[in-house]
């Protein structure tokens, strides 16, 4: 079973701004789409914290 296949989907609501700050992101390319950002930002923060979890 790849990683991918060992995911789980999960539903988040955002501001309208900060969705449009991650959209601009993704059109200039930082990120390959919203997901991308997401997935990104949580893993950062999982980092910072690592010695908690």
């Amino acid at each position: 079973m790849t990683q991918l296949e060992k995911t789980e989907k999960i539903t988040i609501n955002l501001g309208l701004v900060d969705l449009g700050q991650i959209d601009l992101l993704v059109q200039e390319g930082f990120y390959s789409n919203r997901t991308d950002f997401i997935r990104t930002a949580i893993r950062n923060q999982l980092a910072v914290h690592k010695e908690e979890v």
